[in-house]
């Protein structure tokens, strides 16, 4: 009978440090883009001031009549989210020196990103535009040499619009986390006039 109880006891010792350890989400092992669909084939090259990821997301947003251009990428391969943006001349149409910025994704916001990006893929229909007169936006998914394009007049809708909201949430903590407190708070005013 002691010995039935000492099973049992080291049974339920062992169930119970499994249920305390983190169950990390395996970025490594998820599938990426398991499913295509609107595939852009041949697909015009797509202009961007860095290399283009192997397999990763391009998020392009500008503005009619403006000289700012910018673009989220995420890198599947480097693990990695950048931000570029770059002026661009208004009467010969040519581009400034790049400003990038990178940061590091954690198994988490990668975990996340390939989520909604593999609903993208695998969506059937072409991504809604909010009709805004001033803004464009674009999206390009990358997997090696297929790829998916996006884009229009006036902001993102449906998934690409919740893509972006991934985007900038992590970006903006990442920011966060490496700016002085009045830095935070004058970034914060910057984001409640945006529209």
């Amino acid at each position: 009978m002691a010995r039935l109880d000492c099973a049992k006891a080291t049974l339920l010792f062992l169930v119970l440090l499994l249920a305390r350890l983190p169950i990390a989400k395996a970025v490594d092992n998820a599938v990426y883009a398991p499913t295509k669909l609107n595939i852009c084939d041949p697909c015009p090259d797509l202009e961007i001031p860095v290399s283009r990821p192997r397999r990763g997301i391009v998020i392009s947003t500008g503005a009619l009549f403006s000289s700012n251009a910018s673009w989220k990428i995420v890198d599947l391969d480097t693990h990695t989210l950048k931000h570029v943006s770059v002026l661009i001349d208004r009467i010969s149409g040519n581009w400034g020196a790049p400003a990038v910025e990178s940061q590091l994704l954690t198994n988490d916001e990668e975990y996340k990103i390939l989520m909604k990006a593999n609903e993208i893929w695998a969506a059937p229909h072409a991504i809604p535009s909010i009709s805004v007169i001033h803004p464009v936006w674009g999206l390009s998914l990358f997997d090696e040499n297929v790829e998916r394009r996006e884009g229009g007049a006036g902001l993102p809708d449906g998934e690409a619009k919740e893509l972006v909201s991934i985007f900038d949430e992590i970006w903006q903590k990442k920011i966060n986390i490496n700016l002085p407190l009045p830095a935070r708070t004058w970034l914060r005013r910057i984001d409640y006039f945006q529209v």
